[in-house]
């Protein structure tokens, strides 16, 4: 992926070491040493950089997210902070804990935060102790309190019928097969006799990290919503059941849904439901891959969705 395209996600006017001087400035982090993109991603633009004696983020927000939806987003770091559930921690500077970034008549809000050193799932294997423990964290998730303002996710579980209306063209016939039933399923949710709070909206492997002294760090809250609190869940066990058997991804959802509920209860139907969620979460993959695939994006990234989404889908189907 080349600069020009990282900083269109943004729609900055600037080069990258402008932008990364600029706020290394504002936030008095000291020299420069080094800094890099980091490509993992759809929307925003995230900037390693080490600079003084630490190490930093700097998360740039895409450029149709409002300041309202930017703000909420500080706030759920701040926030879930509070309640100890591991996020990056986020810098103030003199303007408070959002800038605008103006450079060359194109302008864009961003935070600082703390590098976290450590892997994501993607990289390691996770164990019973980890379930046990990030399930926790998803508890506490649902447990929080505080206004958001939310941002559309097309990539969304929740969002699957709409995404289908609008997306089923570019399927073949291979993928339409594999959807079709489980949007049908989808449609007929008792969405009404599920429990709604906070949820993060984005729980995958990459979003999740783990150092070598075993604490956790939990990113990218620009799913953040208040909506059905199975969703997480859903798409928590469908991203680290993946590419088991089913009898090891059974052992997976025994141990994450008795977990959860010794803080939070699950009732009937949302135990009843979970296993079409999570067959939801493939296909909304599956069609989003599908069309970023149609519109020119054959990124690594992209190609490795729909290759994980086909799979779950094979292995759960009806």
């Amino acid at each position: 992926m080349s600069t020009t395209e990282i900083l269109n996600r943004a729609n900055l006017k600037v080069d990258l070491f402008t932008l990364v001087e600029k706020v290394s400035n504002h936030y008095k982090l000291g020299p420069i040493s080094s800094f890099a993109p980091i490509e993992v991603g759809y929307e925003d633009l995230n900037i390693k950089l080490r600079a003084g004696n630490g190490a930093y983020v700097i998360k740039v927000f895409s450029k149709g997210k409002s300041y309202r939806v930017v703000k909420s987003y500080v706030r759920g770091l701040v926030e879930f902070a509070k309640v100890e559930i591991p996020c990056p921690e986020v810098l103030e500077s003199k303007n408070g804990l959002v800038y605008k970034f103006t450079e060359s008549s194109s302008s864009a809000y961003l935070c600082v935060t703390i590098f976290f050193r450590g892997q994501s799932f993607s990289a390691q294997k996770i164990t019973g102790a980890d379930l046990v423990k990030l399930t926790r964290y998803i508890s506490r998730i649902h447990q929080a309190s505080f206004p958001i303002t939310k941002a559309y996710d097309s990539w969304g579980t929740i969002n699957l019928l709409r995404e289908f209306d609008k997306k089923y063209s570019c399927l073949a016939k291979r993928d339409f097969d594999l959807v079709y039933p489980v949007v049908q399923a989808f449609s007929k949710l008792p969405f009404a006799k599920f429990t709604k709070s906070i949820v993060h909206g984005d729980l995958q492997k990459s979003n999740i990290l783990k150092n070598s002294n075993g604490g956790y760090c939990i990113l990218d809250l620009g799913c953040l919503d208040y909506n059905y609190s199975i969703l997480d869940l859903a798409i928590f066990l469908s991203q680290f059941g993946y590419g088991n058997s089913l009898v090891k991804n059974k052992k997976i959802y025994k141990i994450v849904i008795n977990e959860y509920m010794q803080s939070r209860e699950l009732n009937e139907f949302e135990l009843t439901a979970l296993p079409d969620l999570i067959r939801a979460t493939y296909a909304i993959y599956l069609i989003s891959a599908n069309y970023a695939i149609q519109s020119g994006d054959t990124s690594s990234q992209t190609l490795n969705w729909l290759k994980r989404s086909r799979r779950g889908l094979a292995l759960y189907q009806y």
